[in-house]
């Protein structure tokens, strides 16, 4: 086991393991924006929804229009084993149908396109639109992060940069100052490929899950100690 005291330190900083910006893929007017920045929300939560009006009446429409076909095209099937209609006649009955079943999905599909819902667990970083706007197709609503997997962004000097390489690579492990004592193992994710001219180190990335009932956010800042044989 290694001995923390003995492994050299670094700062660094949190940054979210995955961000997605969120908007509708229809136009309508924002009822209700359910979520605030800052709030932890649960994969699938509906985050806020249009004025869902104009797409139920579509619904009704088309599902309307969709009924009336089907009579129509069982009757001309039924004309047709009687032979008294033409085959084009009951083929162009059948056509109509399956357009107007099409339409009827396409009507429910928008219908549910005024529902916005997270497609990961994770936390609202910012919210673009206020209830009653009007909002057009991928306009940004919502931003989410991922905090249930941690980005930990700090920099190396070039000295322990080929302990990276290593066969036998250097660990990690992250702490933070609202976690005294604790410390997580972290994964090595990537380096970059020169040192930064600036600073004379490599940029490196790991990745944290993170822990329980602690919620690490963007920006906060951390410190990383490196684990490896030479080191001790």
């Amino acid at each position: 086991a290694f001995v923390a005291d003995e492994a050299p330190s670094f700062p660094g900083r949190v940054e979210a393991g995955d961000s997605a910006m969120l908007s509708f893929r229809v136009a309508g007017q924002l009822q209700d924006l359910k979520v605030r920045m800052g709030e932890d929300v649960p994969k699938g939560a509906v985050l806020a929804e249009l004025d869902p009006t104009d797409y139920q009446l579509n619904v009704a429409a088309r599902q309307a229009e969709f009924d009336l076909a089907r009579l129509e095209a069982e009757r001309a099937s039924s004309l047709y084993r009687q032979k008294l209609i033409s085959e084009d006649q009951h083929d162009m009955a059948q056509t109509l149908r399956a357009t107007n079943e099409a339409r009827l999905q396409q009507a429910r599909e928008q219908l549910s396109f005024c529902k916005l819902t997270a497609p990961f667990a994770g936390a609202i970083a910012f919210t673009y639109a206020m209830p009653s706007e009007v909002v057009t197709p991928q306009q940004p609503v919502l931003n989410i992060q991922d905090t249930s997997t941690l980005e930990i962004h700090f920099n190396l000097p070039p000295r322990y940069q080929p302990l990276l390489e290593d066969e036998d690579r250097a660990a990690f492990t992250v702490m933070f100052e609202l976690m005294p004592g604790v410390h997580l193992d972290a994964r090595y994710k990537e380096v970059s490929m020169q040192p930064d001219p600036d600073t004379n180190s490599y940029h490196v990335t790991l990745l944290v899950d993170s822990p329980d009932n602690f919620s690490a956010r963007p920006g906060m800042p951390a410190s990383i100690r490196l684990h490896h044989p030479s080191t001790s």
